[in-house]
C-alpha cells in the first residue's frame, strides 16, 4: 500500500460505515497523540456513541497545534476555526 495517495484512502474511508470512520479515528488519535509525547488511552467506542472518539481527535489535534512551528495556517487551525 506504499503507492496509495491520501485521495485514494480518502474514497476507501468514505466507504466505511460511520461507526467504523470513528474507531478509524480513535485509532489514529491514539496513534498522534503517541507521536506528539502525550499520554493517551484507547477509546473503547461502543455501538451507539462515537462521541468519546471525537473527543479524543480534537484533543490529539489541538495538542498538534500548540507544538506547531509553522509560520502559516495548520490543517488543525483550519478545523478548529470551522468548528467555531
Amino acid at each position: 500500500m506504499g503507492d496509495s495517495t491520501f485521495e485514494q484512502v480518502e474514497r476507501l474511508v468514505a466507504q466505511l460505515p460511520h461507526q467504523e470512520q470513528a474507531r478509524l479515528l480513535a485509532s489514529l488519535a491514539h496513534r498522534l497523540a503517541e507521536a506528539t509525547g502525550q499520554a493517551s488511552t484507547p477509546v473503547a467506542l461502543s455501538s451507539s456513541d462515537p462521541a468519546p472518539a471525537w473527543t479524543q481527535l480534537f484533543e490529539a489535534g489541538d495538542a498538534l497545534g500548540a507544538t506547531s512551528t509553522l509560520s502559516s495556517g495548520t490543517l488543525t487551525a483550519t478545523v478548529l476555526a470551522m468548528r467555531r
